[in-house]
């Protein structure tokens, strides 16, 4: 179970103005209570929002919004999925851009699968872990037959496609690659 505390400063409730009408005890929503009402004791002047600047809404830049979000934090982006490969660098070794790729997804942990059972050509392979932006890093995926380390990668919703860049020292060790989503399930 949550709790959720709401911190007014005092300033705040002083300055609201409101309509008049009796809430809670006998007093009213707006001006400074005198007591029972304070209708009798001088009249309200408010116009008819909190601000006094028209609108009565919840964007009213007076006030930080502070309010807590319910349940739990997001997860991380659905990235399984078919995908098309494409690679860049002189360090992808034997990495097949024309292998089946697939990513299989359970709640954020990714395992990247490509190649055929009868053991094809294969693309990238691996197991890794997506956090909510949809970026992980230190990755150990194989590319190809070539084990890799250190790698890392970002999502781009937009474009549908998880780059992956495993580093290296120079252009020799370089190795980028951009796994397009062909589609929402493997083959």
């Amino acid at each position: 179970m949550r709790s959720y505390f709401i911190v007014i400063p005092l300033g705040a409730l002083v300055a609201c103005g409101g309509s008049g009408s009796t809430i809670g005890n006998g007093t009213d929503g707006g001006g400074i209570d005198s007591g029972a009402s304070d209708s009798a004791a001088r009249a309200d002047t408010s116009t008819g929002n909190d601000s006094g600047r028209g609108s009565d809404s919840a964007s009213d830049s007076s006030a930080p919004d502070t309010a807590l979000p319910d349940g739990p934090a997001p997860p991380c982006p659905d990235v399984a999925g078919a995908y098309s490969v494409m690679a860049a660098g002189q360090g992808c070794g034997d990495l097949s851009t024309s292998a089946a790729q697939c990513i299989t997804q359970t709640s954020c942990h990714l395992m990247l699968v490509s190649g055929t059972a009868g053991g094809g050509a294969a693309a990238v392979n691996g197991l890794t872990q997506l956090d909510m932006s949809g970026a992980f890093m230190g990755a150990a995926l194989q590319f190809g037959t070539v084990q890799r380390t250190g790698c890392t990668g970002q999502w781009d919703p937009i474009m549908q496609a998880l780059t992956v860049d495993c580093g290296g020292m120079g252009t020799s060790q370089s190795c980028i690659v951009t796994l397009t989503r062909t589609g929402n399930t493997c083959p």
